[in-house]
């Protein structure tokens, strides 16, 4: 169960460009909940993040 938790942060995370606020949003829950689950979970944004700093278009 936890992998498949930290799976689904993950795969939000990579689809919002490690935007915090877009990726507790997409998942419902609250923004202390995400920084809670991504440190149990050892994922760190950064790594998600979009190099050149950009948004994907909608």
């Amino acid at each position: 169960m936890a992998e498949q938790e930290r799976a689904l942060i993950a795969a939000s995370l990579a689809a919002n460009s490690g935007r915090l606020k877009d990726t507790y949003e997409a998942l419902g829950i609250s923004r202390k909940a995400l920084y809670e689950k991504m440190q149990r979970h050892g994922l760190d944004r950064e790594k998600f993040a979009d190099p050149d700093g950009l948004r994907a278009a909608d």
